[in-house]
């Protein structure tokens, strides 16, 4: 009788595990707003629409909700995808979105979940 010999390989169980390339290789069937988005979509209003899934670019950026008539642009962003992005990049971002005529303004997830940040945020537009 085969002896069974079974050996655990840390290092690479934990590759497995943390392989986000895996992740991204998934089919997409959602294109709509995810929940943070839907929530800052209700605060918003009718007159933002939700063009994160690419329906609307300005200057080859996608941003996540428009406002056409006033030329305002709002990108979400969340506290987990954003934290580590250099503030340059956010910067040359918007600076982009004003060379075309557009008001952009960024709302993090912290300001989303908490309603009187929220408040003050949308104050601005």
């Amino acid at each position: 009788m085969k002896e069974f010999s079974y050996e655990y390989d840390a290092a690479k169980r934990f590759k497995q595990k943390n392989n986000f390339a895996k992740i991204n290789r998934m089919p997409r069937r959602r294109t709509g707003p995810n929940a943070l988005e839907w929530r800052l979509q209700k605060a918003l209003g009718p007159s933002f629409v939700y063009t994160g899934n690419g329906t609307f670019k300005i200057d080859n950026l996608k941003p996540d909700f428009v406002d056409k008539t006033r030329k305002i642009v709002i990108e979400a962003y969340g506290d987990y995808w954003h934290r580590d992005e250099p503030m340059a990049k956010t910067v040359q971002k918007v600076a982009r979105y004003q060379r075309q005529g557009y008001r952009a303004i960024i709302i993090w997830e912290s300001e989303i979940n908490d309603p009187i940040k929220l408040k003050r945020k949308l104050a601005l537009i």
